[in-house]
């Protein structure tokens, strides 16, 4: 295994080496302290793992990473330093790529080991395969191989993806990634955090990399993509595609709608996502209304049934959606689920808003219920 090591400390540099010199199978083919000279030099020759001092003096690590990373994704780097608490909790304790100071020679073997079984095949050309990004409930990525659940080292780190996934092709400013996800640290360590971050989801990508490719241009990001369907995104152009609803195309209708799963991106609750999460949900609501009603007018009433009750059970203070509901019942002479259905509603109004169903509905169902 080639090695690269940088330390800007030439006693820490020489004693790394003097490490790496006991194991078998390893070869040192550069030792630098300055890292623009080392970067130059990853970036011209066959390197297979690079060990980085996270503090260097006038540089910081994790940006000479990333931008080692941008160029070679597949290049494992282990980070080597004393550096302070922070830092440690961002990459955690069990991660393959970080290794404190003064480094013993059984933690440096351990590093070596993982660095062997981590490192696989990293160029996956799948090009005549899209890649499917499901974000219906919860992230995943599907492709010919099945199903794959992401797993990502941070809750911040998954948030900044899915941030870029959101803004896609489109520059995002390093400083609006900070405001966003840490707007509460001082500055220069926010920024050590995104850059962190932005490694990471580098690393990640790596297999996907016929999909992704995410750059630092200027003062921003870039994430551009490739053959990829974002599941929400085809739903939505699926339903636009098809005339209006009738009697006739219902099916396709409701063909189409089952392909919404659950909410998007259902358990996560960052601010910047819900306008886009309403987005969705409003399309979903108006064609289900729109799917009721034209059973409703065709006399199907079981199907009209099914899909307001389908509406109440997905947005629950949908008051027109009960209000059919119940003249469906009363349509059928069921006065047990009609006062069932208006207590339902009256109650979830009281306990959500403190309101109480509007005049229309009230009127309503004083006037049926004197008549039964």
């Amino acid at each position: 295994m080639k090695l690269v090591l940088i330390d800007d400390e030439q006693l820490a540099l020489d004693y790394l080496q003097r490490l790496v010199k006991k194991l078998d199978n390893l070869e040192i083919i550069g030792a630098f302290s300055d890292a623009e000279t080392a970067k130059a030099f990853i970036l011209q020759n066959n390197v297979d793992a690079i060990f980085l001092d996270i503090n260097l003096s006038g540089e910081n690590g994790i940006e000479i990473a990333e931008q080692i990373a941008e160029k070679k994704p597949q290049v494992p780097i282990v980070f080597v330093t004393a550096y302070d608490e922070y830092a440690i909790r961002a990459f955690e304790v069990n991660a393959i790529d970080y290794i404190l100071k003064p480094i013993q020679l059984d933690r440096l073997k351990m590093t070596i080991e993982r660095i062997y079984n981590t490192v696989k095949p990293m160029h996956v050309k799948v090009e005549n395969k899209p890649l499917k990004v499901n974000l219906f409930g919860n992230l995943s990525f599907e492709i010919h191989d099945g199903k794959k659940i992401m797993q990502w080292r941070t809750k911040k780190v998954l948030e900044l993806f899915l941030y870029l996934i959101h803004k896609r092709n489109e520059l995002v400013e390093k400083s609006t990634l900070v405001e966003l996800l840490w707007p509460d640290m001082e500055y220069k360590r926010a920024f050590h955090q995104l850059y962190t971050a932005i490694y990471h989801i580098r690393k990640k990508l790596v297999k996907y990399n016929s999909y992704f490719e995410l750059n630092s241009v200027a003062d921003g990001y870039v994430l551009k993509t490739a053959n990829i369907i974002v599941d929400v995104e085809h739903w939505e152009q699926q339903l636009s595609k098809l005339p209006p609803v009738c009697v006739n195309n219902i099916h396709l209708y409701e063909e189409v709608m089952e392909l919404y799963k659950a909410p998007l991106l259902e358990y996560y609750n960052y601010v910047w996502l819900e306008s886009r999460k309403q987005y969705f949900e409003r399309i979903w609501v108006k064609t289900a209304f729109e799917i009721a009603e034209t059973y409703v007018e065709s006399s199907i009433l079981p199907d009209a049934k099914r899909w307001y009750l389908k509406i109440c059970q997905f947005s629950p203070l949908e008051d027109e959606a009960h209000y059919a509901l119940m003249r469906i019942y009363a349509e059928e002479n069921d006065s047990i689920n009609v006062h069932q259905q208006y207590i339902t509603l009256r109650n979830l109004l009281k306990e959500e808003l403190d309101l109480l169903p509007n005049q229309k509905i009230t009127n309503w169902y004083h006037n049926w219920a004197k008549k039964i």
